[in-house]
């Protein structure tokens, strides 16, 4: 699978990040952009980036994440913790 645009990556095959500040932690890769958190295995972007996180590719589309297979609109403030939205 190739990247589509720059903020894409692929955990499983090493595909080097393309910016500064990112980081691979526990198998997740991490935007360190202010409020991106991981939280009890949920990736919670604040910001539109695209990563392949546990075989799962983000949708390109600015601001629209998959976490724990739902998509979320991009608002602020919001979070999908344990499960609620």
């Amino acid at each position: 699978m190739q990247p589509r645009v720059a903020n894409q990556y692929l955990i499983e095959e090493h595909l080097q990040p393309r910016v500064v500040n990112q980081n691979l932690i526990e198998g997740y890769l991490l935007s360190e952009v202010t409020n991106q958190n991981l939280i009890e295995g949920c990736l919670l972007p604040r910001v539109a980036n695209q990563n392949l996180i546990e075989g799962r590719l983000l949708s390109g589309i600015a601001n629209q994440n998959l976490i724990a297979g739902c998509l979320l609109s991009e608002v602020a403030n919001q979070s999908l913790i344990e499960g609620c939205l």
